[in-house]
């Protein structure tokens, strides 16, 4: 697990990214977060923890997003930083 946000990576954080560096979309998110000084822990999914959030939220696709231990959706989270979805719909945009 590695902390995105140099907080040293303390379990307090309580907004989860899990996916791959090679996922476009989880490097939009993670970008934005960052950008935007948002603290969050990035977590590998081929790693053992991220496979283990993966199939405890049943999640489908990268990224995969938990906040106060819920899954939720990538266009939400954006959605409760109070993004546009005009805003949002470029972030998480495939080009």
């Amino acid at each position: 697990m590695t902390s995105e946000t140099g907080d040293s990576g303390s379990s307090d954080v309580d907004l989860l990214i899990i996916g791959t560096r090679f996922c476009r979309r989880t490097r939009k998110i993670v970008d934005w977060l960052k950008q935007n000084r948002i603290p969050f822990q990035f977590i590998d999914i081929e790693s053992e923890r991220g496979q283990a959030l993966a199939r405890q939220h049943k999640m489908r696709a990268a990224p995969g997003i938990i906040k106060g231990g819920r899954a939720i959706n990538p266009f939400d989270l954006l959605r409760q930083c109070r993004v546009s979805p005009e805003r949002a719909r470029e972030i998480l945009s495939d080009s």
